[in-house]
């Protein structure tokens, strides 16, 4: 179970686990307590952070000795050693990227569904979820009518991703779930990475990604990529002003 929540298992087996999961009771419960472990362990910011001090120590260590007879032997070595160096940096230290943000909404995804309760609000009426989320986050936006559609409005609860608050929609599109997770386009998330997102795959999961109005809509979910894109459009139309 951590490889699979880890990315760390192939297509295939992803498919198999994610089949799994769903009509495995016990394995969903320890996948959502991994999920939040995860999320708890992100949130404290538990990793190391090198200081300017010792950035300086490594790269006076790595520099060559100044005794004339080494200067030909050390001269081809310190890019090389400087290029390991900061690729090292980069790796553990940098920002998420397109693949860390996708693997944060997806964790949330998950631990939703495998929660005992996914949602704070229970309704397939737009007229009560979106009420409910007034005074809960910063920020208000518009839900789709869905009369002639396949999708299913189930409820929606306050997410959380790096601190800020995040409306979690969850739709249902026959026997899956979808979730719709809505930010205030705020810089510090980088949710700019994501709007070339569109029908992206990471294993088993279909993302949509678009934003309009200071808001932006990240959508996640086990379903053909087309049902995906679509009621993102829906999301995205009924925010336009």
């Amino acid at each position: 179970m951590p490889r699979y929540l880890d990315n760390e298992v192939s297509d295939a087996e992803a498919r198999n686990i994610h089949a799994h999961l769903l009509t495995c009771t016990a394995c969903a419960a320890e996948l959502a307590t991994l999920v939040r472990l995860k999320l708890a362990l992100r949130s404290a910011h538990l990793r190391f952070e090198p200081s300017p001090a010792l950035r300086r120590k490594v790269l006076m260590q790595i520099r060559p000795p100044r005794r004339m007879t080494w200067r030909r032997i050390w001269f081809p070595a310190i890019p090389a050693a400087f290029a390991v160096l900061l690729l090292g940096l980069a790796i553990r230290y940098w920002p998420a990227t397109n693949r860390n943000m996708f693997g944060e909404i997806t964790d949330l995804h998950v631990a939703t569904l495998a929660s005992a309760n996914p949602v704070d609000v229970v309704s397939s009426d737009k007229h009560t979820v979106k009420p409910w989320f007034e005074g809960r986050i910063p920020f208000a936006f518009e839900l789709p009518e869905l009369k002639g559609t396949d999708f299913t409005l189930l409820g929606g609860r306050v997410a959380y991703l790096h601190q800020a608050p995040a409306a979690q929609l969850i739709y249902g599109a026959g026997l899956h779930r979808i979730s719709v997770f809505v930010f205030q386009d705020r810089p510090e998330l980088q949710l700019d990475m994501l709007k070339h997102a569109v029908g992206a795959i990471d294993y088993t999961y279909v993302f949509y990604s678009s934003s309009e109005e200071g808001l932006h809509f990240v959508l996640v979910g086990s379903v053909d990529s087309k049902k995906v894109q679509r009621l993102g459009q829906l999301i995205f139309e009924a925010n336009k002003r």
